[in-house]
């Protein structure tokens, strides 16, 4: 699965939630409502991945919680408007950081919206610059996908978060009745065998990815005086 494919197949399972009514200057151009939503989403999904790898819960049950990740991201990025390129999903191979990584990114990503919505700024003095804590989202969707994939195969957990989500959703968007009444909250929390079979499925097609090079990114911009403002004020007295 292509990244712009997994994103338009994720949106169908999004509930459709009502315009945010909350007016926060430095969110004045996204929705401020659905970003809660995300960030609260990963830190959950976030807490869940680290229980279910502490527990010891079967392989297939931590790349399930690891494809969750990605849904929040993946919506996260599209709605602050971050591309992703296959390239970026290919080339991103081994992570040097696992789960705990993961984790404490999801849990930043959560903490600047809730820097926003209470202080009236995500952005925190220790930023390169004003945009760098919309790359968090980002940096998680690359992170999860090269955890996932190096088992699965490239692209492979995007297909099985959908496999997840059209099972949930059999009409193929979201459902509140499906939503409350999960099947998985109703039986011991482990993978149905249909869907260990079709993990497995999606694990023995996997072929060895074509390696795609791209030009580095652009220089970062900097710290603006906006920025700079922010360190001064919290810089000690001397």
């Amino acid at each position: 699965m292509k990244y712009q494919e997994y994103i338009d197949a994720a949106r169908s399972f999004e509930a459709a939630a009502p315009p945010s009514a909350v007016q926060i200057p430095a969110l004045e151009n996204y929705d401020c409502l659905k970003l809660t939503h995300y960030a609260l989403g990963l830190a959950t999904e976030a807490l869940e991945l680290v229980d279910a790898v502490k527990r010891a819960l079967p392989y297939t049950e931590q790349q399930l919680e690891l494809s969750d990740i990605l849904w929040f991201s993946g919506l996260a990025c599209a709605e602050l408007g971050i591309e992703i390129t296959d390239a970026e999903i290919i080339n991103n191979r081994s992570p040097k950081q696992g789960v705990y990584d993961l984790a404490a990114k999801c849990e930043e990503f959560a903490s600047r919206i809730k820097a926003a919505l209470i202080y009236g700024t995500p952005v925190k003095p220790r930023d390169d610059h004003e945009e760098s804590w919309k790359q968090l989202p980002k940096q998680i969707f690359l992170h999860a996908c090269a955890m996932g994939d190096a088992g699965l195969g490239t692209g492979k957990l995007m297909d099985l978060n959908i496999t997840k989500l059209s099972a949930r959703y059999p009409k193929g968007q979201f459902d509140a009745g499906a939503a409350v009444n999960r099947a998985e909250w109703k039986a011991p929390a482990t993978p149905s065998p249909e869907l260990i079979a079709s993990i497995k499925r999606t694990a023995s097609e996997s072929t060895a990815p074509t390696r795609i090079v791209e030009p580095p990114p652009d220089k970062p911009i900097g710290k603006t005086p906006e920025i700079v403002k922010m360190i001064n004020l919290t810089r000690p007295p001397e």
